[in-house]
């Protein structure tokens, strides 16, 4: 989580405001990975996401897609 807080606060100073995290979260409570990265505005599954299935793929493709202006296909 740190090299992504660093990363993270270097994008905030560039004007950047959406920072998203992939990573894997079993066994990782909310609280705990928020404390460690309280830049991150999106936390997402890294299985789920490599997997394309679950919730946190859902909302990372919506989230992806409304950020990059494509609609997304049923």
């Amino acid at each position: 989580m740190g090299e992504a807080e660093k990363f993270h606060s270097k994008a905030r100073q560039k004007g950047y405001r959406d920072f998203w995290t992939i990573i894997s979260k079993k066994d990782l409570s909310m609280t705990k990975l928020q404390g460690e990265s309280q830049t991150t505005t999106m936390w997402f599954d890294a299985v789920e996401v490599l997997g394309r299935e679950g919730a946190d793929w859902d909302a990372f493709r919506e989230h992806l897609a409304g950020v990059i202006g494509i609609p997304l296909r049923s």
